[in-house]
């Protein structure tokens, strides 16, 4: 095993025993918050003219717009940016409290297009959001606003086209093939579209370690040298449907 990939195998094992331990504790803090609200009185508010039933005044409904009641669960959401490009994406958002989310995308792209150029890919890009209103809630005129500490791991292997804001030295005639791991900062907005949909709008800050292998662009090209990369900048853009799982009561 070369040292490039003795390293890499390395750093994948922190990855998942760090992704491992994540996921255990969105799992607790969301069992937590589900189970929080029997301990005492409901804080959600009458912003509706309907009236409401004594019952909800004991439990975790919170009025997501006009007549309807949800339990705010989980959201579940793809980045049209992102298949605009032709990367399937697919994310789920848990939340923990009025204010609190985290967030837990994968994006994948598997293509090869004409002369090898690819933007093959395997990202996970786990975020913890804070939000400026409460969780989920708005409407198309009452937007919510929340900024994100992110995670981000992925595999590429990527050549033959123009990858923008200098994250390659050479993108258009070397293919990059290796890994890259790091954070950012995330601002979105997010607005309701009607019903359990939503929109978000947003962008990420990013630092990236990258490592990898150079190679000719040509398929099977030759092996041109290793190298690190370390870029700040712009990270992903997001244009993002999200469906609002929940239970619906309607007065």
């Amino acid at each position: 095993m070369s040292p490039l990939q003795s390293r890499n195998a390395h750093i994948q094992s922190i990855f998942l025993y760090g992704m491992s331990t994540l996921l255990c504790m969105v799992w607790y803090v969301a069992v937590l918050a589900q189970v929080q609200p029997s301990l005492g009185t409901s804080s959600f508010r009458q912003t509706s003219a309907f009236p409401i039933p004594a019952s909800y005044h004991s439990d975790s409904r919170r009025q997501i717009g006009g007549s309807r009641w949800v339990t705010p669960t989980l959201t579940i959401k793809s980045n049209l940016t992102e298949l605009a490009t032709t990367t399937l994406n697919v994310g789920v958002e848990q939340f923990v409290d009025d204010r609190l989310s985290v967030s837990i995308p994968i994006s994948y792209n598997p293509w090869t297009f004409s002369e090898n150029r690819k933007i093959k890919h395997l990202a996970f890009q786990p975020e913890f959001r804070v939000w400026f209103g409460e969780t989920f809630r708005g409407s198309f005129i009452n937007v919510q606003s929340f900024v994100g500490l992110q995670l981000h791991y992925l595999y590429y292997n990527a050549g033959g086209i123009g990858i923008p804001f200098g994250m390659f030295p050479d993108p258009k005639d070397t293919r990059y093939e290796g890994q890259g791991a790091g954070g950012g900062l995330t601002y979105a907005n997010q607005f309701g579209l009607g019903g359990r949909w939503r929109g978000e709008i947003g962008t990420t800050l990013v630092f990236s370690y990258l490592w990898y292998d150079s190679y000719e662009c040509k398929t099977c090209g030759a092996f041109k040298g290793s190298g690190t990369r370390r870029y700040v900048g712009p990270g992903k853009s997001s244009l993002s449907i999200v469906y609002l799982t929940a239970i619906y009561a309607l007065y």
